[in-house]
């Protein structure tokens, strides 16, 4: 790490193809029915970005 802190002990990556699919996931009927069962399981921070390469 650069800086900062990174208070998670785990960390996990999921590649999508462009940011269009990271909303429709996102806010899809299916991952929007997990979140309850994802907050209480875990504390969790969800980060999206664009890479250019």
């Amino acid at each position: 790490m650069l800086g900062g802190e990174h208070r998670h002990t785990d960390t996990v990556v999921i590649r999508f193809p462009d940011i269009e699919a990271v909303d429709e996931w996102f806010h899809s009927d299916a991952y929007q029915q997990l979140i309850p069962l994802r907050t209480q399981a875990a504390d969790v921070d969800l980060i999206s970005y664009e890479s250019t390469s």
